[in-house]
């Protein structure tokens, strides 16, 4: 009897501690489920964030390439506006210069005929 005592005694401790177990890993499931949620709550939350703040600097880039268009056209104006300046200054250095020559060749037919009537005259 004794020994049926004592087997029986293991028997009731193994039972419990296959009860143990059993409450532990079930426990786990639980966390482990918990855990999936929430990692899963999370992911979606990150792909949001990501996708929003893909838009965000799509958009921000857009923007800049739009600024940097105008600045482009504007800096383009400003080059044909001072190329077209340019031209006109030179055009007048150029007419100034013609004006110039023409004088001194007039003043040179003068000095010259000056000079051949003093050599005619003397």
């Amino acid at each position: 009897m004794n020994e049926d005592k004592i087997c029986d005694e293991r028997h009731y401790n193994i039972n419990k501690r296959v009860d143990d177990v059993e409450d532990r890993v079930s426990n786990l499931e639980s966390k482990v489920i918990n855990i999936d949620k929430t990692l899963g709550e999370r992911i979606n939350t990150l792909e949001i964030t990501m996708k929003l703040s893909t838009e965000s600097t799509n958009n921000k880039i857009d923007k800049l390439d739009r600024k940097l268009d105008k600045v482009l056209e504007d800096k383009e104006e400003e080059h044909k506006s001072k190329v077209e300046d340019n031209k006109d200054i030179i055009k007048n250095t150029n007419d100034t210069w013609a004006k110039i020559v023409l004088e001194l060749i007039k003043a040179l037919g003068v000095v010259g005929g000056i000079i051949a009537g003093i050599k005619l005259l003397g």
